[in-house]
């Protein structure tokens, strides 16, 4: 059944008459079984809003991305119209829901919009559109697990309540065809990943130390921040303890943010300690980005 709906979405998306060559030479199917799911369920923390692909590939006139979301029930992660209110215009998106429950507003209009930045991570997660702080004149449904929504573009959209928790499949069709390309394979090419955090690269525990322990420390120990070609330099102290606080957080920080090229370095002569990150192109901007939100000025 749920085949069959996916098809139907993928059959209403405008698509034009004629076929590249190279699209028909690419044009292949792609499976995902149960265990795929069930792995990427197990990897989620259980009280953090994800949304994580499983895989995105090249439908010829849209790429079609299959994600995996949760959304907790607390307003302060944003997961409520108060908070995150969207409207596509160029991705159809498909809910299957999976667990839990919440009330889904839909159509409408969309209060206050504001168009997603080029800048903004999620982006590469949902495509162009808006958010809005709220949904005028829109229809609430509760949905359930086993519940099925089709969101065509255009239509606003958002949760006004989630009881403790919903987990969902979706299919996202964007003819736009900004989704970054994910496969199977762990292995990408060099200069293909995204250029978003991917939380799930760590286990849950390791999340938790890295986001809410050894980052914010760093935090407090940079003494400042100086701009290079392509990246930024941060200033640490240079005793022990942070350079292995640093390290650390190094680790795990190329795990999750592959694209970064990271190095460490002491000046001589008993000089400070120095955190480099860079990397291609579009990868300033987004280091920059980070630093702002984390309170650090430039």
């Amino acid at each position: 059944m749920k085949k069959i709906i996916i098809l139907t979405a993928l059959m209403s998306v405008p698509i034009p008459v004629g076929f590249s060559a190279a699209s028909e030479l690419t044009a292949q199917a792609t499976f995902l079984n149960t265990a795929d799911i069930s792995t990427l369920l197990k990897r989620m923390p259980p009280g953090a809003s994800t949304d994580q692909p499983l895989r995105i590939i090249d439908g010829g006139a849209a790429n079609v991305g299959i994600f995996v979301v949760r959304r907790p029930q607390e307003p302060d992660e944003g997961c409520t119209i108060e908070h995150d209110t969207l409207v596509n215009d160029k991705t159809t998106s498909i809910f299957f829901v999976l667990e839990g429950a919440g009330t889904i507003v839909t159509g409408g209009r969309l209060v206050q919009p504001e168009p997603i930045r080029s800048n903004d991570p999620d982006l590469k997660l949902l495509g162009s559109g808006s958010r809005g702080s709220g949904i005028q004149d829109g229809q609430s449904r509760r949905i359930t697990a086993g519940d099925v929504v089709i969101i065509p573009p255009g239509v606003p959209h958002g949760f006004s309540a989630i009881e403790k928790s919903i987990t969902y499949e979706v299919v996202r069709i964007n003819s736009g065809k900004i989704l970054p390309l994910k496969s199977s394979s762990a292995a990408q090419a060099r200069g293909s990943l995204p250029l978003a955090c991917d939380r799930l690269a760590l286990s849950p525990e390791i999340q938790k130390r890295h986001f809410d322990v050894v980052g914010p420390e760093l935090l407090k120990l940079t003494k400042s921040v100086r701009e290079t070609k392509d990246g930024y330099d941060v200033e640490f102290p240079g005793d022990e303890k942070t350079f292995q606080l640093l390290s650390e957080w190094a680790m795990q920080e190329r795990l999750c943010c592959a694209f970064l090229d990271i190095s460490l370095r002491f000046e001589r002569e008993g000089g400070p300690l120095w955190l480099r990150l860079a990397g291609r192109k579009g990868v300033k901007e987004f280091i920059k980005i980070e630093m702002a939100q984390g309170g650090i000025k430039l």
